[in-house]
């Protein structure tokens, strides 16, 4: 038979593929839901909640809600805000905004032990929530804001002075002031321990004016004798007084200059605008603006360059500054339409003022005070302000103002724009942004620029452009998210820790949920989390704040908040977030407190989203106090997922595995202080095997129980084995 040299057909046959492995970081760029599940970055997961991104290779569980170290003090109702100031010593005082019919400013003493009540002049509500601002001001002490609306629908409105003084208000005994003297001299009077630094005084003055603002007292000497921080502009002899630990704004005029002889009636201005400025009407006087020496009272006003004193000036003036000044009562805060709004920030040295809410044209005009004086405004038809107007056909009210290194940042609701020079002739308003802050208490100032939310995310201007620093990440989650957010009815409220932009978001419809096995929540606030240095992003939950203050750079705490423990409110400390571990205290509307860790990955496809695949085994290493790490498997493109029935336990040392890394007594006891470190969790590598097969593989992993404590997690690796082409 003929032998055939044609080559026979060899048919290949299946050879197993190895295992192989994929190696993930625990996210430290953050949470992404903008994308797909699987195309998000490697360093990247879906959802992270209570997690900190703080060290590099671990993500680890947030530190608990925690009251203040050392505040005793107690609040009667629910807080709504948080001031701090500092007083004329420089020391940091604080206090906090309550809700009631009227509101309550609650004046910490300096122990931190009690409170002085200041009655607020408007109800403050939990429902909503009011607006509030409280910012430094120009010279010293903290302007304190609120309103119940940013439009002018009828805003119930308040604007405060606090200079850090801590005592109740005190009148016991008399007074004697030599006009333009520091020194006060009490008769019967008992200031040791009922008089502080920072607190305000009124006098009855011999002009005469009753019960008039004298003025800051700086220092408390004894029981009858009181040093001011500038000089009294009255005489006082023999006169009732109160001193006070808060007062309402006090506008002053000091527009151009004057000229006048000494003896003479008449003065003369340049520049200045005493008619329109209201010199006319009321009780005046005027001073030299560079020492506070007594010109005299006004007696009339004939137009807005000249004026007749009541009696010859005390002193002669030629081109001058002046101040001009009425006599502010004692008593209570009062809203008043003369203040220029309720909002307020520092720029350029002067005081910047926005929203006044007694018609729709003054809800969009910033003010700007003289550089000598955060009260000195020339609040005219033709004075200083600037109008911030929209790009569109509706003039939005101002929501929010606040400084960067070389811009007053102004926010509307749907817009934000940028003050640029540093003087009334070189002023200039630009947009900076076509997204605006929904609410003016998610606007911080950070890194010489400052960060806010909107509706379309979370920006940062840098002092040169604006950054949407969540865009790429949330998308139109995002979006969808904020649709459900009603400015009108609920709040923002914001801080900085460590770096950290914390947004705390009430009233809200996440289009996304929290899947823990068989169990589903979607939560109605969002509390998010930026790392400003790397700008991963996370959510937390059960933090929610309702206002903050950064405490100066000298100090241990970088940051307090007040949160709402059932009727109280209640100061935290911001820093426990990164240095405290353990759990809540009961917080607000939270019965089981958290934190509540959550991790939810991308979804893995090894290279080929095609591709079916054996998924074998998962490797963590990971830290676990208190409780084990539940586990759920998710194929596919599905959000189903697939339980495991095993764990990853907590991570306690035993015997064996301290016999294995320590060999003797001495090296046990030079490794661990005591034996409750030995009971401590350490970092312990578990692999879990299964078998699942698909083209894609996400994991949740979640604390099993709120017995849990700390729980930290490094790196994580999938093994896995690919199928032949064309299995599905």
């Amino acid at each position: 038979m003929a032998q055939s040299n044609s080559m026979m057909p060899v048919t290949a046959r299946p050879v197993a593929s190895p295992v192989s492995s994929m190696s993930f970081p625990p996210a430290p760029q953050g949470m992404n839901v903008s994308q797909p599940a699987n195309q998000i970055a490697d360093t990247q997961a879906v959802y992270l909640q209570d997690i900190l991104l703080d060290q590099p290779g671990f993500a680890r569980r947030r530190g608990p809600v925690t009251a203040a170290s050392g505040i005793t003090a107690t609040l009667a109702s629910q807080a709504v805000g948080i001031a701090m100031a500092l007083d004329p010593t420089g020391a940091n005082r604080f206090a906090v905004l309550r809700s009631g019919t009227p509101g309550n400013l609650s004046i910490l003493d300096p122990t931190l032990s009690t409170v002085v009540d200041v009655a607020w002049p408007v109800s403050l509500s939990t429902s909503p929530y009011p607006i509030v601002e409280a910012g430094a001001g120009l010279l010293n002490g903290t302007f304190i804001g609120t309103s119940s609306e940013y439009d002018s629908n009828a805003p119930t409105q308040a604007l405060g002075y606090w200079a850090g003084g801590t005592h109740a208000a005190y009148s016991t005994g008399t007074l004697a002031i030599t006009r333009g003297s520091t020194a006060v001299v009490g008769t019967g009077t008992g200031f040791s321990g009922n008089v502080g630094p920072g607190m305000f005084l009124f006098a009855t003055t011999t002009d005469p004016y009753t019960l008039a603002y004298i003025g800051v007292v700086k220092s408390v000497t004894d029981a009858t004798h009181l040093t001011l921080v500038s000089p009294s502009p009255y005489a006082v002899s023999g006169g009732a007084y109160t001193v006070q630990p808060a007062r309402q704004v006090m506008p002053k005029v000091g527009k151009g200059t004057i000229t006048g002889g000494a003896g003479s009636t008449t003065l003369s201005g340049g520049n200045t605008k005493f008619l329109k400025q209201g010199l006319g009407s009321g009780s005046w006087d005027i001073y030299r603006a560079s020492d506070m020496a007594w010109v005299g009272a006004v007696q009339s006003v004939q137009s807005d360059i000249a004026l007749t004193l009541k009696a010859g000036a005390a002193i002669a003036v030629a081109d001058d500054t002046f101040v001009a000044l009425q006599p502010l009562q004692s008593g209570s805060l009062v809203t008043s339409p003369t203040t220029p709004g309720f909002l307020t920030s520092v720029y350029s040295n002067r005081q910047w003022y926005a929203n006044n809410g007694t018609s729709p044209l003054t809800t969009y005009r910033l003010w700007f005070s003289d550089t000598s004086d955060p009260e000195i405004l020339d609040m005219s038809g033709d004075g200083d302000w600037i109008p911030i107007n929209s790009t569109g056909d509706v003039q939005e009210p101002i929501t929010g103002i606040e400084a960067a290194y070389n811009t007053l940042v102004v926010a509307k609701e749907t817009e934000t724009f940028g003050v640029y020079g540093n003087d009334p002739s070189n002023f200039d308003v630009m947009k900076i942004a076509d997204d605006g802050a929904l609410s003016g208490m998610s606007m911080q100032a950070w890194g010489g620029g400052v960060i806010w939310a909107g509706r379309q995310g979370i920006h940062f201007y840098d002092g040169t452009q604006d950054t949407n620093i969540t865009v790429d990440v949330f998308g139109n989650v995002w979006r969808e998210m904020i649709q459900s957010f009603d400015p009108t009815q609920h709040r923002m409220w914001s801080m900085v820790e460590r770096n950290h932009y914390i947004l705390h978001i009430e009233g809200i419809s996440p289009p996304i949920s929290v899947v823990k096995g068989n169990t589903s929540f979607t939560p109605n606030h969002w509390v998010v989390v930026i790392n400003m240095d790397t700008k991963a992003v996370t959510i937390w939950q059960n933090v929610k704040m309702r206002g903050s203050v950064t405490l100066p750079a000298t100090q241990a705490r970088e940051s307090w908040y007040v949160y709402n423990d059932g009727s109280k409110g209640i100061i935290a400390e911001g820093s426990a977030f990164f240095d405290v571990e353990g759990n809540d205290a009961v917080v607000e509307g939270v019965t089981s407190g958290g934190p509540d860790f959550y991790f939810l990955s991308k979804k893995m496809d090894g290279g080929d989203p095609t591709r079916l695949k054996r998924f074998t085994y998962f490797i963590l290493t990971y830290l676990a106090s208190g409780d084990s790490v539940n586990i759920d498997t998710v194929l596919g493109q599905n959000d189903i997922g697939s339980t495991l029935t095993t764990q990853f336990p907590a991570t306690v040392p035993s015997w064996s595995t301290l016999a294995q890394s320590i060999s003797t007594w001495t090296g046990l006891k030079n490794q661990y202080a005591d034996w409750s470190q030995i009971v401590s969790s350490v970092f312990l590598p578990d692999r879990l095997r299964f078998l699942k097969k698909s083209q894609l593989m996400q994991f949740r992993l979640w604390q099993a129980s709120s017995n849990v404590t700390r729980l930290k997690i490094a790196n994580f690796e999938v093994g896995f084995k690919t199928m032949r082409p064309g299995r599905i």
